[in-house]
């Protein structure tokens, strides 16, 4: 059996993979911009280290009106697991989730193609883009979508850390400072930065 080693760690986040056409499929919820917005990630990624290619599909970013919190009270959780378990039943990979007046997070189909955001059905790119969703008020009892934009598809080296096998053992080096690398990506967009820089 193979093993892992983890050389550093920075989070933990909700991580959920699927695989198509050799192509994987992963997202990630949530990371910190701003006191009141929060990040989640669809990322994919084909090939094995050191050959293995990572990109980024989609973001979407979570506004609130005040500060909100990653993660989810106990009381949140009976809510979470039933979102979570109906995209199961629905074929789906669930991001998110994280609390703010209730459990917010999407939905992405297994073959990354799709994206659930509020009801909202959004076609992802495949590789030259990255779509940005902006989600305002989610803290209210009536999130909106702000608007949509697009990012390059690609983010440095350093946002994904590195991966190496070495005879049987998988080491792996976490990266740091991934919201930072995040949000120099986001700023090349004026709308996205507007959205950003909440006061």
């Amino acid at each position: 059996m193979r093993g892992l080693l983890a050389t550093s760690i920075l989070f933990a986040f909700p991580i959920a993979y699927a695989a198509a056409q050799g192509t994987s499929v992963s997202t990630a919820c949530c990371s910190s911009l701003h006191p009141r917005i929060l990040a989640g990630i669809v990322t994919s990624e084909d090939g094995m280290p050191p050959a293995r290619h990572q990109w980024v599909r989609a973001v979407i970013l979570w506004r609130g009106d005040r500060p909100i919190q990653d993660g989810y009270s106990r009381d949140a959780r009976v809510e979470a697991r039933a979102l979570d378990d109906a995209a199961e039943r629905a074929g789906r990979i669930r991001l998110g989730a994280f609390y703010a007046n209730r459990v917010h997070g999407a939905d992405v189909s297994r073959d990354g193609t799709f994206l659930w955001v509020l009801g909202q059905q959004f076609t992802l790119p495949l590789r030259d883009s990255a779509l940005v969703i902006l989600v305002d008020h989610v803290d209210s009892a009536s999130p909106t979508i702000d608007g949509t934009a697009h990012i390059a598809a690609t983010l440095p080296a350093e946002y994904w850390g590195k991966v190496w096998e070495s005879g049987d053992t998988t080491f792996l080096i976490r990266p740091r400072n991934t919201a930072d690398h995040l949000r120099q990506a986001l700023a090349i967009s004026p709308q996205i930065q507007r959205f950003l820089d909440a006061r």
